[in-house]
């Protein structure tokens, strides 16, 4: 469970409304216990999962996206809508409208980050397909700035990712998992991974993929044969037969 504030948390039902819950001085473990304020709250949010991804999408993240001190809540959706709620001490608010947040787009999850430096965080959307990174304005309304940066990447299904410094030089970079791509039975090839670096500065970003050059691009192959009940990894042309204990070279 991820802290919003001491007390209070984010549960999340897979194919169902999210949960707010807070710590209760009432009995029980320790003494506490939880309560569902997700109404009390202003925080309901009914996940619409996606066909196209295996119902297995939607996600969240905290984000003080007005810079007064308190996280709000980005809830994403796999189809339908998503929903940003701003938290003004007492309750959640609706802000979804008029904030230039794109329909779902099968969106597999959310990260957070000020890329450029300016103190209000930035969201990157992972989805089935091209991603989207997003501006804070600032004012309650996010741009969509992909292009521009050249951060979308082919029409890949990006299910994981995070912002991180990485090579230290006083900016952010990202980093995106990819899932696999499809092919033939047994046989699943992977996506490959992109590590956006950002060679110029939070103020003036250039991102450049530079994954394939670091090694950290994970292309792979996953099968599984349920005749013999084996499982294969294969990552960059060579994997681990967990069967035999062998390495084996390509697939």
């Amino acid at each position: 469970m991820l802290l919003l504030q001491p007390g209070i948390g984010l549960v999340d039902l897979i194919d169902g409304a999210d949960l707010i819950q807070r710590q209760s001085d009432d009995a029980g473990l320790l003494g506490q216990c939880l309560e569902n304020v997700t109404d009390d709250l202003g925080a309901g949010f009914v996940h619409e999962p996606s066909a196209a991804n295996g119902n297995m999408d939607g996600g969240f993240a905290w984000l003080d996206m007005d810079g007064d001190g308190d996280d709000d809540l980005l809830c994403v959706s796999g189809a339908l809508s998503h929903r940003l709620m701003r938290w003004d001490g007492w309750a959640f608010h609706d802000v979804t409208a008029g904030s230039g947040l794109p329909p779902a787009a099968k969106t597999f999850g959310v990260i957070a980050g000020d890329y450029d430096d300016d103190g209000l965080p930035d969201v990157y959307l992972l989805n089935n397909g091209p991603n989207q990174l997003l501006h804070n304005e600032g004012n309650g309304v996010f741009t969509d700035v992909t292009a521009a940066l050249g951060v979308a990447g082919p029409a890949e299904m990006s299910t994981a990712g995070a912002w991180a410094d990485f090579d230290r030089d006083g900016d952010l970079d990202l980093y995106v998992g990819n899932y696999i791509q499809g092919g033939d039975f047994p046989f699943k090839e992977g996506w490959p991974n992109r590590l956006w670096v950002n060679t110029g500065t939070p103020e003036a970003p250039v991102f450049v993929d530079m994954a394939p050059e670091l090694g950290v691009d994970d292309v792979g192959v996953f099968e599984v044969d349920d005749l013999l009940g084996r499982l294969l990894l294969v990552t960059h042309g060579s994997g681990f037969d967990p069967a035999d204990g062998r390495r084996s070279s390509g697939r």
